[in-house]
């Protein structure tokens, strides 16, 4: 996966005793929040939540989407693993 332009993912701390990753969305330009990737357990899959009144145009969400595909697929390798050994 290429460098995102304008965003940034940052990893978060995991909350309430969870084992799956969460990151913050943050601009680039400013450092501003604009949304979080976490686990997603109906879907079984990373999925985005935009924040109110955060805006994004293709390239960003394409960049947000690569992440979850590329994330959801690292959890399930890891998991298949855990499984095998």
């Amino acid at each position: 996966m290429k460098e995102p332009k304008y965003i940034y993912f940052e990893k978060l701390p995991n909350r309430d005793g969870r084992t799956t990753m969460n990151w913050a969305i943050r601009s680039k330009s400013n450092k501003a929040p604009l949304g979080r990737v976490e686990w997603y357990s109906p879907w079984r899959r990373y999925c985005f939540e935009g924040f109110v009144g955060a805006t994004f145009d293709e390239i960003c969400l394409r960049d947000i989407a690569a992440f979850c595909e590329k994330e959801t697929a690292r959890r399930k390798e890891n998991a298949k693993t855990a499984q095998s050994e």
